[in-house]
């Protein structure tokens, strides 16, 4: 049935709010509505690689000359940051990450040095959180590998615990909610 704002369900009710930026979260439309506000994302970054998946941003620049590559890392972060603060949204700094890929042949001791456009800081990483994957500087998995075999430890730790005083669709609840 149809709720409006004044209704609650059960025992929860929520207060209305109205949306100033952004899109209205847990709407049937959100997600459309979201992308069709990002839309235009691609028109403030020129060089490189964009990927765009719900609502994660990511792009990547390659160039054989260190010291463009450092100076075309700036200026798409430059555009990218102003296309986000003329859309009144804000970079997520715990999750925007700055990794040098490379093989392991061509590995040079120089470093990154933090890129620093206004207030924001962009420091190298070793790896990153890509869409669920570990991705790290040598393009291996061992990150991810540990991350995983870690969720799954604890994962089958928490199943058997529950294995011994609880039914089936129980597990299978706990299962899902694990994964």
């Amino acid at each position: 049935p149809y709720i409006d704002s004044s209704d609650c369900l059960g025992t929860y009710e929520s207060k209305e709010l109205s949306t100033l930026t952004g899109v209205p979260q847990g709407s049937v439309l959100g997600p459309i509505l979201f992308l069709l506000f990002v839309n235009d994302i691609p028109t403030a970054v020129n060089m490189g690689n964009l990927c765009l998946f719900a609502d994660d941003t990511s792009f990547s620049i390659s160039n054989g000359n260190r010291e463009r590559l450092e100076t075309d890392i700036f200026i798409q972060s430059s555009y990218l940051l102003q296309w986000l603060e003329k859309n009144q949204l804000h970079v997520n700094v715990k999750k925007t990450k700055l990794v040098e890929f490379y093989l392991r042949s061509s590995r040079t001791d120089a470093n990154f040095s933090d890129i620093v456009i206004g207030d924001f800081r962009l420091s190298p990483s070793p790896s990153a959180d890509f869409l669920g994957l570990v991705i790290d500087c040598n393009l291996s998995f061992h990150n991810h590998i540990d991350k995983v075999i870690k969720k799954l430890s604890s994962s089958l730790f928490i199943l058997r615990r529950l294995a011994t005083f609880s039914s089936k669709d129980v597990l299978l609840t706990a299962y899902y909610g694990c994964f």
